[in-house]
């Protein structure tokens, strides 16, 4: 399979039918919000990139110009993820990994893991389309780094299986083996027969590719006796066109033809026409390898026929789908004409109900301006009363305060005169102190130290006759010192100077 088209299906596989579209656009008309508008419309521009990218295309810029303007990140994130898709289908590659990119930073912001997931192995698809399947790988681990914490078991399993066709491209068998391994024991773990049966066939696939039949044969028998009964008739189908062609790679040509006959029939039975060339050529192989060239060459024929059959079947559908969008764009121009005209008549109701609206607020308004006006006049009025009030009070009180102010002047002035009165009395008293300092220190001191002298005296003198005439000497010296001190306190009494 060519990467352009593997990188188609990659994209493709979520994809819904047509059917969906109608059903999507009646939901996207009767939404009951813009983000539930947002949302489904992203949802139709995510199904009509499988048949217009054009349309899908336009649906998603709607859907970014609504989340615009009420600021919806999820409904952002989504849009720009499908504008991505659209640019990849269109091979324009840069401008997609730029959507992508665009994307991945809203939800990683939204913190969003399933979504960025997502987005990642988008990213690794681009990358795989251009065979750049380092960076392909390195996306792939990302968005399954994600599933993880997620803990979606299912879209591990998928993850794992899309990392094992990317190694399988790349023809790292190992890795290739490992991840189709792990992607099968994932769905074993949830109970998804389908996927289980689809990881082991592609396993068998990868070891016809190397020539290993045995192993493919092994794994393809147990498969087949385990759950041949519980598979859809496709997965079938798949499961004996493996065990054909790995007995035909043994040489075992004869049961290689009965299982691709088997599968040829199951698949004709089931409507499965893109397997049908498939199942035809290995037969078309298988009977040209046992020289029964006349089968070869019908199966050869048939093959031919069949691709052919395919071709048609694959535009017949793709006729059909177009019409049907076709048919629903005519629905959708008519709707829009509808949608426009009721625009144009609420638009003008909106106008007159806003101009009737305007109105009834300007008048109110100017009630509100009045009332509030009257209001605030009757407050100016009271508020100059009460400054008039207050006027007359500071007038009084600063009567007061002259009246006041001219008390503490005469208080002031009488206040210095006195102080100059007591400072020439303090001077005369100090003149008086020094005075009687120096009587103290000159005409006290001499009689003192004759009286000390005359004691000392009476000491060293015995009973004598002497001793009368000291004792008449030592009273008139007390009598001179009375009268000194009687002069002195006589003087301090009257203030005078010694």
């Amino acid at each position: 399979m060519k990467w352009p088209l593997a990188f188609w299906l990659m994209l493709m596989s979520l994809c819904c039918s047509s059917q969906d579209i109608d059903s999507l656009t009646r939901l996207v008309a009767s939404a009951s919000s813009t983000e539930e508008r947002i949302d489904l419309t992203n949802k139709l521009a995510f199904t009509y990139s499988s048949y217009s990218v054009d349309k899908s295309l336009t649906l998603a810029n709607e859907a970014i110009r609504l989340s615009r303007e009420i600021k919806y990140q999820k409904g952002l994130g989504d849009a720009y993820n499908v504008i991505g898709i659209c640019h990849s289908i269109q091979g324009n590659t840069k401008d997609g990994l730029e959507n992508f990119l665009t994307s991945l930073r809203i939800r990683e912001k939204l913190d969003d893991r399933s979504a960025q997931a997502k987005v990642l192995n988008n990213i690794a698809g681009l990358y795989q389309y251009e065979q750049n399947f380092t960076k392909a790988i390195e996306y792939s681990y990302l968005s399954l780094s994600k599933l993880v914490e997620e803990k979606d078991s299912l879209a591990i399993g998928n993850a794992h299986l899309s990392l094992g066709l990317t190694f399988q491209a790349q023809k790292k068998y190992d890795s290739c083996i490992h991840h189709l391994n792990l992607a099968s024991n994932v769905f074993e773990a949830i109970g998804a027969n389908e996927k289980v049966a689809e990881s082991s066939i592609y396993i068998a696939m990868q070891f016809i590719h190397e020539g290993e039949f045995a192993k493919a044969l092994e794994l393809a028998s147990e498969l087949e006796a385990q759950r041949l009964d519980r598979l859809t008739a496709r997965v079938k189908a798949d499961l004996l066109h493996v065990m054909g062609l790995s007995y035909y790679g043994l040489g075992r040509d004869q049961l290689a033809l009965d299982y691709l006959r088997r599968a040829l029939a199951l698949a004709r039975s089931s409507d499965y026409a893109e397997k049908l060339p498939q199942i035809v050529q290995s037969l078309s192989t298988s009977f040209e390898n046992l020289h029964q060239l006349d089968s070869a060459l019908h199966y050869f024929k048939l093959y031919a026929a069949r691709n052919s059959e395919a071709i048609s079947v694959q535009r017949a559908r793709q006729t059909e789908v177009l019409e049907r969008l076709y048919s629903t764009e005519v629905k959708d121009r008519a709707l829009q004409n509808a949608q426009y005209r009721v625009e144009r008549q609420n638009v003008f109701i909106w106008i007159v109900a806003g101009v009737g609206f305007v109105s009834l607020v300007t008048a109110f308004s100017a009630i509100l301006i009045y009332r509030r006006k009257k209001r605030i006049n009757e407050q100016l009025r009271k508020l100059n009363q009460d400054l008039l009030l207050r006027e007359e009070e500071i007038t009084r009180k600063s009567d007061e305060l002259i009246s006041l102010n001219l008390e503490m002047e005469k208080i002031n002035q009488s206040l210095e005169q006195r102080v100059q009165e007591r400072t020439a009395q303090i001077q005369q008293q100090n003149e008086l102190l020094r005075s009687y300092a120096f009587v103290n220190a000159h005409h006290t001191r001499a009689p003192v130290a004759r009286i000390l002298g005359l004691v000392s005296l009476l000491k060293m003198k015995g009973h004598d006759d002497s001793r009368e005439q000291l004792i008449e000497l030592l009273d008139q010296t007390s009598r001179q010192l009375d009268a000194i001190v009687t002069e002195v306190n006589r003087k301090l009494e009257e203030n005078r100077e010694f």
